[in-house]
């Protein structure tokens, strides 16, 4: 039998509107260690993720750890939003908080 683990990215850093390029703030950072303290006991032979760099970071301690390879998917990405598609938004910090905060 198979098991799927859905991991979300850990926390990004918001001042970088690109999402593609977001990086990890510190936090983030230490947060991924608890991802890899969680899925160590998993048995998981494969790693999949968006090609965005928040997403490939949050896995990669566990990647590093556990010898594995990440294989990104393009379609595994979040909606667009204004970000995305080079538009600009002055409240876009304004608007992840509503987003997330649902």
């Amino acid at each position: 039998m198979t098991t799927v683990y859905f991991i979300r990215h850990v926390q990004s850093d918001t001042s970088i509107r690109d999402g593609r390029i977001r990086p990890l703030t510190e936090k983030g950072l230490n947060d991924s260690r608890l991802v890899t303290a969680y899925l160590s006991d998993k048995n998981i032979d494969i790693a999949f993720s968006s090609p965005f760099k928040r997403s490939v970071d949050t896995i990669m301690d566990f990647k590093q750890k556990n010898n594995l390879k990440i294989q990104t998917i393009e379609h595994f990405r979040e909606r667009k939003n204004d970000s995305d598609l080079g538009r600009t938004n002055a409240g876009f910090l304004d608007f992840l908080e509503r987003q997330w905060n649902r």
